[in-house]
């Protein structure tokens, strides 16, 4: 996967993992060798605002901070996805998204986060709000917000996440840095009216086992991302901007109650010693960003 300087691909961490400092270590000590130079995050509202505004968790943001500096040392650029599905319990008593509050509520959100990481050379990531019935005035709050931070933080890039299926204004893509958008087919891609886009993929889920060579061969999700991945490369080949491609998540999820539920990452935990292994996946997509 051609040009580093322009073009971020690696995975995205659980808000699971987050909870566990010491298998992050390792997973991000796996992701570099593995040939990643990003990394994405994805923040939890309800947990570094459990009110939903007022007073940051000051535990939940030392967390990040450190989450941060260790991706420093590693050299792996955060995208950080600022998640409208985590909205705080008190809000959502307060009526959720379909209260008019709410967008403010959003957007207070994003500003405490951004001001208190000010000093953190991150990839801010807005998210889109199917739920909100108030469409325009959500794109008019966040288009004068994402505008004036711009200004304010030069050391960072800010981003918007969205499906591809809502109809945008010229001013909120104008807004924006760059666009995360989920797998759609190469055409969708190529049609896409703004540069610089990124790709969050998966999960993949997979009846993965652990074979007698010690490896897991997950051959339907390698199947999975190489068509994905080759499907980009002809949309960057052909001139689309790209900026890059992240699988998501990096580890298989062990918190899931159910079996088939646990195995959608590139990436699974050895129980016997504590270490983190890739899967062929992982190992054809290091093949791939080699190439």
């Amino acid at each position: 996967m051609a040009d580093q300087q322009q073009f971020l691909w690696g995975y995205g961490l659980s808000m699971e993992d987050l909870d566990s400092p010491h298998l992050i270590s390792k997973e991000i000590d796996v992701m570099v060798r593995s040939g990643a130079n990003a990394c994405y995050v994805p923040m939890s509202w309800k947990r570094i605002l459990p009110e939903g505004i007022g007073r940051m968790d000051e535990r939940v943001a030392a967390s990040y901070e450190k989450l941060f500096e260790l991706l420093r040392q590693h050299a792996l650029i955060p995208v950080i996805g600022l998640l409208v599905d985590e909205m705080p319990e008190p809000l959502i008593d307060r009526g959720g998204w379909l209260f008019g509050e709410s967008i403010y509520w959003y957007s207070n959100f994003i500003r405490s986060v951004m001001d208190h990481f000010v000093d953190m050379p991150v990839h801010w990531t807005i998210q889109w709000v199917d739920e909100t019935p108030y469409p325009l005035a959500f794109q008019e709050e966040m288009t004068e917000l994402m505008t004036k931070y711009k200004g304010y933080f030069p050391r960072n890039q800010i981003g918007c996440m969205y499906s591809m299926k809502h109809t945008l204004s010229f001013q909120w893509l104008e807004a924006f840095d760059y666009y995360v958008i989920p797998w759609v087919s190469p055409e969708e891609i190529c049609q896409h009216p703004r540069e610089n886009i990124m790709i969050l993929d998966g999960p993949f889920l997979s009846d993965d086992k652990i074979h007698i060579d010690g490896r897991i061969h997950d051959v339907m999700r390698m199947d999975y991302i190489r068509q994905h991945v080759e499907g980009l490369m002809s949309c960057k080949a052909s001139g689309v901007p790209i900026k890059g491609y992240f699988y998501h998540p990096f580890v298989d999820q062990m918190h899931c109650e159910s079996e088939a539920s646990r195995h959608q990452g590139v990436a699974y935990h050895k129980a016997s010693d504590k270490s983190v292994r890739l899967k062929d996946s992982a190992r054809w997509l290091r093949k791939r960003e080699k190439a």
